[in-house]
């Protein structure tokens, strides 16, 4: 019989799918709510186990303050929002899907949106589809251009830049990428190259890197000055990849 003096705190809530609350009804007394970080750092110190998305923040202030916790629990595989060093100096383990690589290579889902993306810009379908509910139909306002012979560069080359790769050849677009931790020259038909050359020869530059010491406003004022002009940026990965001010100003 499952221990319900274990408690858990789901703050997911229902963006938590169903099935996986069930699991967890079988180990304790779980509460499903999404929470904001402030009632969180209000109720924390209530649970054995918590499970969190992207929010709330699990950092030093919440650990100091989650007296029970015993695990934290991440259903996917980046944990920028957990303070895991301080968590595991705490004897709180950390469960993530990182290193569940056989797992993650079916989650397509990231990067099928980037290529999605990549063709509703250069197809310019959004503008084109609010148009058309308008009852408009301005074809030469809309026309796009093709991916064909286009270069497209990809800024991280793991699971999802692989993919992303892929969908980019299968269109007949040249594939070049930039990846500081693949040591292979090619990958699926992609070329490695530097940073630099990424920027001056891609027409779409598409973002699946991790956001780290070297990735954190690596999209600088210097960055866009390189790129191509009327080039498109997709970033499906970390917002403070890019910084954001820059690329306000850049698109102004």
């Amino acid at each position: 019989m499952a221990d319900k003096k274990i408690k858990i705190l789901n703050a997911m809530g229902d963006d938590f799918a169903k099935s996986a609350q069930n699991t967890l009804e079988t180990l304790g007394d779980v509460h499903h709510e999404k929470v904001t970080q402030d009632k969180f750092l209000e109720i924390v110190d209530q649970y054995d186990i918590v499970v969190v998305g992207i929010q709330p923040v699990v950092n030093k202030e919440v650990i100091d303050v989650a007296k029970n916790l015993k695990k934290i629990v991440v259903p996917a595989n980046t944990l920028e929002n957990i303070d895991v060093e301080y968590a595991e100096k705490k004897r709180i383990e950390v469960v993530s899907l990182w290193g569940e690589d056989e797992f993650l290579k079916t989650i397509t889902g990231t990067a099928e949106l980037a290529c999605g993306l990549m063709i509703a810009l250069v197809r310019h379908i959004p503008g084109a589809f609010d148009d058309v509910k308008n009852y408009k139909w301005n074809r030469e306002k809309f026309r796009g251009h093709n991916l064909y012979g286009k270069t497209l560069g990809i800024v991280g080359m793991g699971r999802l830049g692989t993919w992303m790769a892929e969908y980019g050849k299968a269109f007949g677009m040249n594939v070049v990428f930039y990846s500081p931790y693949t040591e292979k020259s090619e990958v699926v038909g992609a070329k490695k190259v530097s940073f630099d050359e990424l920027l001056k020869k891609s027409d779409v530059i598409s973002l699946h890197a991790h956001l780290n010491k070297e990735t954190d406003n690596m999209f600088d004022k210097d960055a866009f000055s390189k790129m191509k002009d009327g080039a498109y940026l997709v970033n499906t990965a970390r917002g403070r990849i890019v910084e954001e001010k820059v690329l306000i100003d850049v698109l102004e």
